[in-house]
């Protein structure tokens, strides 16, 4: 797993720890439901991000802060963590990725060659 992805799952515990009264729960045209649910659907594919409005997100959440200054900035935080996520893997989405050129090399493979390298050298 790596550490992007291990951070998820910590903040997707943090927030299924969250009482009830504590979660962010979202009212969006596309989902309904809280947060964390909404980033495990996107990363899983299971909801298509392009529909959902990260504006609607991020005005939810503010309020969602407004109320929760006084209870636990903690969880607040974990759920702003997840907005940006979700921003994330929105903008993967709508913005296309370059095309390589025939003979430009893959960057993954340049990265492993790399790697090789300096594992020879140690």
């Amino acid at each position: 797993m790596t550490e992007d992805a291990e951070t998820i799952q910590a903040d997707l515990f943090a927030a299924e720890q969250a009482d009830e009264g504590e979660a962010l729960v979202l009212a969006l045209d596309a989902f309904e439901g809280p947060l964390h649910l909404l980033l495990e659907l996107a990363r899983t594919r299971k909801i298509d991000v392009a529909k959902v409005s990260i504006g609607e997100i991020a005005d939810q959440y503010l309020a969602f802060i407004a109320e929760a200054r006084a209870a636990n900035m903690e969880i607040a935080g974990d759920y702003l963590v997840m907005a940006a996520w979700l921003a994330l893997l929105k903008s993967r989405l709508l913005i296309p990725k370059p095309q390589l050129a025939a003979d430009e090399p893959d960057p993954q493979q340049l990265e492993a060659a790399l790697r090789q390298k300096l594992m020879n050298l140690a």
